[in-house]
């Protein structure tokens, strides 16, 4: 339980007390591990909502061998993809850009509801 508590205290998720911080509250409903949660909440601002939803997604769930161990050359076949893991990877980071997007933009964000979250990847 202590480790428990010191891993989601170090990603903002759990305050001194052990009280659910409001980024805490935004990651327990992304539906992920805290780390992928926090990595989204933080990815998105940075490279977009879609990008950091596509990433969590390929990190989340383990491609399958074939796809290799370079993760931007399985990044790119799972977008390519018409396997069975292509598309639970493409229905996965199509629900977590959304539940980026509700959670950058809900209350306690500092966002107003209905504003943009960028989807913006140098090269795209």
């Amino acid at each position: 339980m202590a480790a428990a508590r010191a891993v989601l205290g170090s990603i903002g998720a759990v305050d001194g007390d052990g009280r659910a911080t409001a980024r805490g509250v935004r990651m327990s409903r992304l539906g992920l591990h805290p780390r992928l949660g926090r990595a989204l909440l933080d990815g998105a601002p940075e490279v977009g909502a879609r990008r950091a939803a596509e990433v969590v997604a390929l990190i989340g769930e383990e491609p399958p061998r074939e796809y290799g161990d370079d993760l931007v050359a399985a990044w790119r076949t799972a977008r390519q993809g018409s396997d069975g893991y292509g598309a639970r990877w493409r229905a996965e980071a199509r629900r977590l850009e959304r539940s980026a997007g509700e959670a950058l933009e809900g209350p306690g964000t500092g966002r107003p509801r209905g504003g943009r979250v960028t989807t913006w990847w140098p090269g795209s």
